[in-house]
């Protein structure tokens, strides 16, 4: 959660990881803006399977291609890295939430979250929620009360409705 608490001067950094959670041209524009943003520092971009063939040129330093098996093997390489900086692209396209949520498990210094256009946003403590509401899809983009209460409402009907099953079959 160091990401949250301190911005950091894209001159320090020397490793970033770019996540790919939308189409190949989307990602061409990231790199290349991450590229000029971090001009000192080696990118390494994390494809999904089978997307090798699809990819334009980018001036990406090394592309990894997301394994099939082996998650938390590829999560513990990528820890072992140490990357000060990730950066994701919540464009509200449909799926790839494990990946958009991959930047905060490897507990790296600064979180860029790119949109639609290619408009990066450091993720800090006043904008954290914002973005967090845009990891679903677009039609489910909103997060409210209603919504995060409604695991708990639903366990306790579940709760009310299986004592009553029990009280009326004795």
């Amino acid at each position: 959660m160091r990401f949250l608490f301190r911005q950091v001067d894209p001159a320090s950094v020397r490793s970033v990881l770019v996540v790919q959670t939308c189409n190949p041209d989307l990602l061409r524009h990231v790199v290349a803006d991450v590229k000029n943003r971090f001009a000192k520092a080696k990118v390494t971009v994390l494809i999904q399977r089978g997307m090798m063939p699809y990819l334009p040129p980018m001036p990406a330093d090394e592309i990894q291609e997301n394994p099939a098996t082996g998650k938390r093997e590829l999560l513990r390489r990528l820890r072992a890295r140490r990357f000060d900086a990730a950066c994701v692209t919540w464009s509200g396209e449909h799926g790839f939430w494990k990946l958009k949520l991959l930047p905060f498990a490897l507990g790296v210094r600064a979180i860029w979250a790119y949109d639609r256009l290619a408009n990066p946003t450091p993720i800090g403590a006043g904008n954290i929620g914002r973005r967090l509401r845009n990891v679903g899809p677009a039609n489910v983009a909103r997060l409210n009360s209603r919504r995060l209460m409604a695991p708990l409402t639903f366990w306790r009907l579940w709760g009310f409705y299986r004592k009553r099953c029990r009280n009326k079959r004795v």
